[in-house]
């Protein structure tokens, strides 16, 4: 047999030096061979060597109390020597696991000692020890200590490991403190360092810690790219910190992804705690406390805060303690119940430990608090004091102060500084989303503008403007819309993490719930979903960006037709009409919308299968026809014959508009925003010009087969994809190359991450990130599969699925579902009737219209007109 060769010498063969040397290499070896060489030493200096490598071993290994057993035993072995030099560093060394477990007294006193013995580079490692310690109790003294470690170890060879410590931790710090220039050419030229020295995985953390810089700079994308590059080098080397997902978590957090920012805190917060790290586990917690606020839950929120201030006072961190009071304070703001003097100190408190962002976002606070107090003229002054602050401010912040200074202006009726403000504010936005490709991300943040928008309305609305308040709303709505199409980054990574993906998820399906193997399953498809949007998330943006959109464009369209767009906000149902002139009505109280729509979900489904007798199936068609009239008489839908347009938001998504008698034969669309239906209205046919008609049938549905069969014979060219041949390679391949696309299959929407919402094909799930993916895309989509019409509504009652996803790929087109569809005959016969007026060049919304006027009173036709509708352009 062959056995490996070892990768080092012994310890016995090693010196104390040169184990002290690779001991950031390996430090699980050098603590075994160094304790040896300790033991079995008569020389004192060898020996306090040999246990300072040990010492430092066991800090880096996470058992500090073990390493300062070991570091006394370096201080006393040099003492034994008479060596001052071994003793300084030995000193120097012991002082950070006494830091770490809060000994602060100690730590200092060890480093007192070594800065008065030690002198040259030496004293350089003790003055850098020094500035840690400072930069832990946020001294401001400490961003000079670092200048003068750096002078003190720049020259020395020996030392260049300390030298890319010091540059790397004063990166560190003068990033916190605004200098992010300064502190990327500090972090870099360590990281030139770790790689020259071969310590990856100080490597990895300088590549991170770049990352936390793009992150302070705004820059979402590049931090994300710096943090997988991190992780993947980290991957490498057998480990990856839990601590370190802390600046991932706040990067969600900034971009509004605040329910992943919460569960992936809250999950690294309990590892940190397993592994003894108890301060990173606070920091997380503070995060877990904002992301909480951002979804509206002061319970977590005080919770998270609460356990992260006790830990933050047990280790003597006031500049963190004031952070978790400063996530208190917001808590008790959005509980009404918050004085802007106690945040006013905080923001004092934060700015002497020089926490900029915080400091700065206390006092945005406190002047917001004094504006809801009724003191305009306190709250305004507060927004002057820190005006010269907001330039180098990150985007969240800017937003935050623009969105003060609107509800100011507001409160003294100053109309036009108002707009001003809402204005700038979006800008704001729009300038972030231009950075960020990914749907999700590009959707959430726009979240952080609901209430700015929601200020623009009501100013437009004080001042009897009904179009400018129908323009804030839009813009709201298109927010997270009307970028450019952007492809992912490395398509191939992504398709080799989908197909892992896929094949799990069939794992999945025919594993045991609750045995072993489901249970690891489970958890591998929680993991390659968290790493498929990890990696989605870095798409960078595109540098374009669509204008807004006005009644100008939409009256070029609507070629003698409405647009309708609804409005729920006070806990009541408004409408816009602009037919040539614009009308706002009052439609009554949301909650009787709701509800009826609620009960049009269930008796359509009810409806849909097939286990009731028929008496009980006319009782449901009956009353799902009069919940349908009732919808019909209050919704104001317009003239009879008129082609009209409905920008319906995500509390209406289910009104079974095919039913409503007012709309029986008219042309009908449905949009979730204005400027969507007008750029879809907008582009012309396919790229490919009479191209291929695609069809996609998937196993369980007994009809589907036949369907896209019969569907398919009325187009002169058609590919159909049943039985085996529905793979998602197949069906992928397909749309790229078809000008119209039908799919019947099971669609499973999936909430919380709408774009892991799936066709089910013969190969497994079809992901909407599959879909993403594809270029072009067929202009028109027929896809009567149950719910697919479904989705999240992050912001502004828009919904994000497989509409906003395809619409906002290049589709027109497309032809969804809200509800369950009947796999049976009455499908097949009204999806190829559609496809023969489809073919015959009858545009989508007039063929479904027609199809569901002449589709009969059965239970199934009532089931189709209920919940089939045309999305996108006519």
């Amino acid at each position: 047999m062959v056995t490996a060769a070892p990768s080092f010498v012994t310890g016995g063969e090693r010196g104390a030096a040169e184990l002290l040397d690779d001991v950031d290499r390996r430090p699980e070896e050098v603590e075994a061979d160094a304790t040896h060489l300790a033991a079995a030493t008569d020389d004192d200096r060898e020996a306090s060597i040999a246990w300072r490598a040990v010492g430092i071993a066991r800090r880096m290994l996470g058992r500090p109390a073990d390493a300062l057993t070991a570091l006394d035993a370096s201080v006393a072995a040099a003492e034994r020597a008479g060596d001052a030099r071994l003793a300084g560093l030995a000193r120097t060394s012991r002082a950070a696991p006494r830091l770490m477990t809060g000994d602060m007294r100690g730590g200092l006193d060890d480093l007192q000692v070594a800065l008065a013995t030690l002198d040259g580079a030496d004293r350089g490692v003790a003055v850098f020890q020094h500035a840690q310690y400072l930069d832990v109790v946020e001294d401001p003294g400490a961003g000079a200590a670092f200048d003068e470690a750096v002078a003190l170890l720049a020259d020395s060879p020996e030392h260049a490991k300390y030298f890319g410590h010091a540059l790397a931790n004063r990166g560190l710090n003068r990033g916190n403190t605004g200098r992010t220039e300064e502190a990327t050419a500090d972090l870099s030229a360590a990281l030139a360092i770790w790689d020259e020295l071969g310590l990856g995985a100080l490597a990895a953390t300088s590549v991170h810690n770049l990352g936390v810089i793009e992150m302070l700079r705004g820059d979402f994308v590049a931090a994300l790219d710096h943090f997988e590059s991190a992780q993947a080098r980290s991957s490498t080397l057998g480990h990856e910190g839990a601590a370190s997902g802390r600046d991932y978590c706040d990067a969600l957090l900034a971009v509004g992804l605040a329910r992943d920012a919460f569960e992936r805190a809250v999950e690294l917060a309990t590892a940190c705690d397993a592994a003894g790290d108890s301060l990173a586990g606070a920091e997380l917690r503070l995060l877990a406390a904002h992301a909480a606020l951002q979804l509206d839950d002061v319970d977590a929120t005080a919770e998270m805060a609460t356990l992260a201030l006790r830990a933050f006072d047990d280790a003597g961190r006031p500049g963190w303690s004031a952070q978790s009071r400063l996530a208190l304070a917001r808590a008790a703001v959005a509980l009404g119940d918050a004085d802007a003097a106690t945040i006013d100190a905080l923001a004092a408190e934060l700015d002497a430990h020089a926490w900029r962002d915080a400091a700065l976002n206390a006092s945005l606070l406190a002047a917001d608090v004094a504006l809801r107090a009724g003191d305009v003229a306190d709250s305004e002054r507060r927004l002057d004091a820190v005006s010269g602050d907001l330039r180098s401010a990150r985007a969240e912040r800017r937003l935050q102060a623009h969105t003060v200074a609107a509800a100011v202006a507001a409160a003294k009726a100053d109309a036009g500084a108002a707009r001003r403000a809402v204005r700038r504010g979006l800008t704001v936005v729009e300038d972030e989303q231009r950075a960020v490709g990914a749907i999700d991300a590009r959707a959430h943040f726009a979240s952080h503008a609901a209430r700015l928008v929601a200020i623009g309305r009501e100013q437009a609305l004080r001042q009897r403007d009904v179009r400018a308040s129908w323009h804030a709303l839009e813009r709201m709505r298109a927010l997270s819309l009307r970028h450019p199409r952007v492809r992912p980054v490395d398509d191939e990574t992504l398709a080799g993490l989908l197909a892992d993906l896929r094949q799990v998820s069939v794992d999945l399906s025919v594993a045991e719930p609750g045995s072993h193997g489901w249970d690891a399953l489970s958890h591998e498809q929680r993991r390659l979903q968290r790493r498929i949007a990890d990696h989605v998330r870095r798409t960078p943006g595109a540098t374009g960006l669509a204008g807004d959109v006005d009644l100008d464009d939409v009256a070029q369209h609507l070629d003698g037709g409405a647009m309708i767009a609804f409005e729920p906000v006070g806990g009541r149902l408004w409408s816009y009409t602009y037919d040539g002139r614009m009308r706002r009505r009052d439609l009554g109280e949301l909650a009787a919308f709701t509800d009826r729509v609620a009960a049009v979900q269930a008796g359509a489904r009810r409806l849909a299968r097939r286990t009731l007798n028929p008496h009980s199936a006319a009782l449901a068609a009956s009353q799902l026809t009069d919940l349908a009239a009732w919808l019909d008489a209050h919704l104001s839908l317009g003239d009879a014959g008129q082609p009209v347009v409905l920008v319906v938001p995500a509390e209406l998504a289910a009104v079974p508009w095919g039913a409503l008698p007012s709309l029986a034969g008219r042309r009908v669309t449905l949009a979730p925003s204005a400027w969507t239906w007008a750029a879809a209205t907008a582009t012309g046919t396919s790229p490919i010009a009479n191209g291929d008609a695609l069809f996609v049938a998937g196993p369980g549905l007994p009809a589907a087969a036949t369907e896209v069969r019969s569907a398919a014979a009325a187009h002169q060219r058609a590919v159909v994809l049943d039985a085996d041949l529905a793979t998602s390679a197949a069906a992928g391949a397909g749309v790229e190359r078809a000008a119209t696309a039908h799919v019947a299959a099971h669609y499973s929407p999936r909430r919380g991450n709408p774009l892991f919402s799936a066709f089910e094909l013969a190969d497994g799930p079809w992901f909407l990130h599959d879909l993403t993916r594809c270029d072009p895309l067929p202009a028109t989509w027929v896809v009567p599969s149950c719910e697919s019409a479904v989705g999240d509504a992050p912001v502004a009652g828009e919904l994000l699925g497989l509409t906003s996803v395809l619409l906002g790929a290049g589709a027109r087109s497309v032809v969804l579902s809200s509800g369950l569809v009947p796999d049976d005959e009455a499908t097949v016969a009204a999806m190829t009737a559609l496809h023969r007026a489809l073919a015959a060049g009858t545009g989508p919304a007039a063929a479904l219209a027609e199809v569901l006027r002449d589709a009969g009173d059965a239970p199934a036709a009532v089931v189709l007109r209920a919940t089939l509708a045309c999305h996108g352009a006519w």
